[in-house]
């Protein structure tokens, strides 16, 4: 079965913005055991943002 995984990173924002820049990423995985999260030094999952995937969305 195939399954969807969204994570929302937000950060209130401190003034009106003109714009929002959407930045889509990866998790990072092990090669074992097979599934487990790469973590950082923080213990959280790592994760790689995808560059050529992101979009700049104007506020009107």
């Amino acid at each position: 079965m195939n399954k969807l995984w969204i994570i929302h990173r937000f950060t209130p924002f401190e003034s009106v913005l003109a714009s929002i820049t959407i930045k889509p990423s990866i998790h990072l995985f092990k090669e074992y055991p097979k599934g487990a999260f790469q973590m950082d030094e923080n213990n959280e999952p790592k994760i790689q943002n995808i560059p050529e995937l992101e979009m700049t969305i104007p506020i009107q």
